[in-house]
């Protein structure tokens, strides 16, 4: 809205707002670089962000939480953002409306195409979550997600 308080603020400001949110993304990540990745499963050496195989420390669960926060909140913004432009574009007249289409239809490629590349990962990585307490060497069903997860978070690195 062209009135709201945020559209005057200053510039400083904003920078200023952009900075505190990038230092706080930051923080709360950093952890990454400070924790060893590197892992043995069965004779073999890994070295990944996600550590499937012994999931039990805090670190691997402040990960998952920040990897499905990370989603939702974004999402949530695209999402209210979307609604309200394609719900203006929607009561303007019919004159004005014809040049706005195309605002409209880029606009929702945009939440489509980060629901498309973020969804997938996250919902592997739920499923994965779900499914660990009954998680034996021997389960398929548990094997199988993870490899669906890491495929899935294959294609979300490839966005």
């Amino acid at each position: 809205h062209p009135h709201h308080t945020l559209n005057s603020l200053s510039q400083a400001y904003a920078i200023t707002g952009v900075t505190l949110i990038w230092a706080m993304m930051i923080a709360m990540t950093s952890y990454l670089l400070f924790e060893s990745h590197v892992f043995k499963q069965n004779n073999r050496t890994f070295c990944e962000s996600f550590n499937l195989y012994n999931p039990s420390n805090v670190g691997a669960t402040w990960h998952d939480v920040l990897f499905v926060v990370e989603f939702v909140a974004p999402l949530a913004v695209i999402l209210y953002c979307t609604y309200s432009i394609v719900s203006r574009l929607r009561s303007t007249k019919n004159e004005i409306r014809r040049k706005f289409m195309k605002a409209k239809r880029v606009v929702m490629a945009v939440a489509v195409v980060f629901i498309l590349s973020f969804l997938p990962s996250n919902v592997g990585r739920i499923v994965v979550l779900l499914m660990q307490p009954n998680k034996t060497k021997a389960s398929k069903g548990y094997w199988a997600a993870v490899e669906g997860f890491y495929v899935t978070l294959c294609l979300t690195y490839d966005n």
